[in-house]
């Protein structure tokens, strides 16, 4: 779960690193993901303690951006899934590149953005985009002015 941009889990998901209930560490980069993910102190506490975390406490630390029934978690998804399917793939990759990059340099994610508004700028994807929002726009300008 922490390689992934987004994360829902079921209200009844528990989360944890027991690594060290086992006498060993957490890996595939459980290390590095989690403190960036919900902050070192309280990555700290999971991983040398090896206690898990319901889901109520995973959304407040951070670790997941939203919870649902079980019986509800797979249909969220795949609506999440075809609402990001729908999205700018060039957008998508930008914002996806610059967040990594500024993680761990700051002044190189701000370059990784500006590279990323200079990359969509002019996609036909944005074209239309924006033309669609000034059209909504429009509209409800006149209508306000209607009233």
């Amino acid at each position: 779960a922490l390689a992934c941009d987004i994360r829902i889990a079921a209200d009844t998901a528990l989360f944890g690193q027991p690594e060290i209930t086992l006498g060993n560490t957490p890996g595939w980069g459980g290390t590095q993901r989690l403190p960036r993910a919900i902050g070192a102190g309280r990555a700290t506490s999971l991983m040398l303690t090896g206690r898990p975390i319901d889901a109520a406490a995973a959304l407040a630390y951070g670790l997941v951006t939203e919870i649902v029934p079980p019986e509800a978690l797979a249909g969220r998804a795949e609506a999440l899934a075809r609402d990001l399917a729908a999205r700018s793939t060039h957008a998508v990759a930008a914002i996806k590149q610059a967040v990594r990059i500024g993680a761990a340099d700051f002044d190189a994610g701000l370059r990784a953005e500006r590279l990323g508004v200079q990359t969509c700028c002019g996609t036909p994807e944005q074209v239309h985009a924006v033309q669609a929002f000034l059209g909504r726009h429009a509209a409800g300008t006149q209508k306000k002015g209607q009233r």
